[in-house]
């Protein structure tokens, strides 16, 4: 639950959320990433990195099912976060950081997961700047892996 979070911090990713004025997000790429590498390139990346500079801040969405547009698409200018959705029959992205970082460089993410995935990835997950979304067990879990987090975080 999000009712309130005594040692944590909790935020919405909808419009009227968290993302200021100035921000372009949360763009989805799904319909564009269908097309080819060489397609994406050349038609759909020069209009988005086009609509990208008239923000300060830019949130992209794309599927890690989509994981060889990833370089492309973090060349976009002004991307502050990029959220990586996990699709059926793929290894979710927590459980894959080694290949994230390879595709996404030093881009912030935003990821989720499960608690125990999240205690199975910690040395990974210390690996990249992010926002991790969690599903906890129960009020005891949350606390726990706020603990965990806090005590790897590099902020």
């Amino acid at each position: 639950w999000a009712d309130r979070a005594e040692v944590g911090h909790v935020f919405g990713r909808t419009s009227g959320g968290w993302v200021g004025p100035d921000c372009l997000g949360h763009v989805s790429i799904d319909t564009a990433v269908m097309c080819s590498p060489e397609i994406y390139r050349e038609f759909a990346l020069p209009y988005e990195r086009e609509l990208a500079t008239g923000y300060k801040t830019v949130f992209y969405h794309i599927h890690n099912e989509k994981m060889h547009h990833i370089p492309d698409m973090v060349t976009i200018p002004n991307i502050v976060l990029v959220d990586i959705a996990n699709d059926p029959k793929t290894v979710p992205v927590i459980e894959n950081i080694p290949e994230i970082i390879s595709k996404t460089g030093t881009s912030r993410l935003l990821i989720s997961g499960t608690s125990e995935q999240v205690r199975r990835n910690i040395e990974n997950l210390g690996r990249i700047s992010a926002f991790i979304e969690v599903s906890c067990e129960d009020r005891k879990d949350a606390e726990d892996i706020i603990e965990l987090m806090r005590s790897r975080s590099k902020i």
